[in-house]
């Protein structure tokens, strides 16, 4: 019987120590998404991506100017990472969703 009541509460408490130790690391994850986000304005790009004859096309939201294309995103994101290796490109979530289908 001592046995049984010494593994319950080992059990019990590596149970609460384990749902707070992922709580901590969940937060501390959070919190790193969050700093990475921040981009500074200089270096973002704010594109439009449009689909025409199964190839994807990447403008300039601001300018309206050509970035790049491709067949496959990533494709696209390679060729973009080569064009321009110190910038970031901000899509809207529709332009996104267009990809999805």
């Amino acid at each position: 019987m001592d046995d049984f009541i010494f593994y319950a509460l080992l059990v019990g408490i590596s149970f609460y120590v384990g749902w707070y130790a992922r709580e901590f690391i969940a937060s501390l994850r959070v919190k790193g998404i969050l700093k990475s986000e921040t981009i500074e304005e200089a270096s973002k790009i704010n594109a439009i991506i449009e689909l025409k004859d199964n190839m994807i096309f990447m403008y300039d939201k601001e300018t309206n100017t050509y970035i790049g294309h491709a067949e496959k995103f990533l494709d696209l994101e390679n060729q973009l990472k080569d064009k321009f290796p110190d910038k970031t490109f901000a899509v809207s979530h529709e332009d996104m969703l267009k990809l999805m289908k």
